[in-house]
């Protein structure tokens, strides 16, 4: 549950605002920082929800860089995909001999490119 907002532009500010309709609605909300947001029109602080803002920079910051791939990560990508890829092909392929060896050529030249595309990015890491 989440209270409702309507977005609308502050002509004194030139920018835009939320307001509250006060109308509680199911799900979640969309908006993005909500909290920080009604931080801003309640009798808060400036300095409390400028210390906010700044703790939900860093925070997403420091999620944004877990997220990141590393090269590591990448080639235990590469390997799973070619896996998942050659167990489906034993199990399933109805493809005759010619088109099966095509198949398994092209599967092995995805592999060898997404494999030093993470041996690239590991390079650039360690210099």
């Amino acid at each position: 549950m989440h209270f409702e907002v309507q977005h609308v532009k502050n002509t004194s500010r030139n920018k835009e605002a939320i307001l509250y309709t006060y109308k509680l609605c199911k799900g979640l909300t969309e908006e993005k920082n909500y909290g920080l947001k009604a931080a801003e029109v309640s009798s808060l602080p400036s300095s409390i929800v400028l210390d906010a803002k700044e703790i939900t920079t860093q925070i997403t910051r420091q999620i944004l860089q877990n997220q990141r791939s590393t090269p590591e990560m990448e080639r235990q990508r590469a390997v799973y995909h070619l896996a998942t890829r050659l167990v489906q092909t034993a199990r399933n392929s109805q493809l005759d001999p010619d088109s099966l060896r095509m198949y398994l050529s092209n599967l092995k030249k995805k592999y060898e490119t997404d494999f030093s595309r993470a041996e690239q990015v590991s390079g650039k890491t360690e210099e």
